[in-house]
């Protein structure tokens, strides 16, 4: 009888769990179905930003700069508003030099498009030759335009981050 009471007491506990586990997974659906996702707007984001500050001056504007329809727009939204615009592209190694393979879903978490992809050696090879064409013709942008820019690993603190551009340019030792 002991026994038959210990089997009967895991049986509940087990049923109570299993009761927890389908509860998570009901609010994790729902959570996913209310998640509200973004267009990347870069430009029409800076334009409300110059429409509410009348005041010129410094604009630092910390993105990666992934916007599909580009950054130079952006950036001349700050420009031709009369701000001097300083850029700052962060990056993350992870998406620079990805570590993946086989069969993959993407989701883009900015706007959640879902990309069914298969990643090869080659693949990212060519993905790691884009992705640095990408940064290197952003820089030359911002050269082109006198419009200071600096690379932000994402795995630097903010504030080291902010020291070294301020020592950098020497208003700081």
């Amino acid at each position: 009888e002991e026994l038959t009471d210990k089997i009967e007491a895991m049986r509940t506990e087990k049923k109570a769990q299993q009761a927890q586990i389908t509860q998570l997974e009901r609010d994790n659906a729902r959570l996913v179905e209310q998640r509200q996702f973004y267009e990347t707007e870069l430009a029409s984001a800076l334009r409300s930003f110059v429409h509410q500050n009348k005041r010129r001056g410094l604009a630092v504007l910390i993105s990666d700069f992934y916007d599909p329809a580009g950054y130079q727009d952006a950036i001349n939204v700050l420009r031709y508003n009369r701000f001097e615009p300083f850029m700052i592209q962060l990056y993350d190694q992870a998406e620079a030099r990805p570590k993946l393979k086989g069969d993959l879903q993407l989701i883009d978490c900015e706007t959640g498009e879902v990309r069914e992809i298969t990643v090869s050696a080659k693949m990212l090879e060519l993905y790691a030759k884009e992705h640095e064409r990408y940064c290197n013709e952003l820089a030359e942008y911002c050269v082109s335009k006198q419009v200071p820019l600096v690379k932000a690993d994402t795995r630097q603190p903010f504030d080291e981050l902010i020291l070294d551009i301020f020592r950098r340019g020497g208003l700081v030792r």
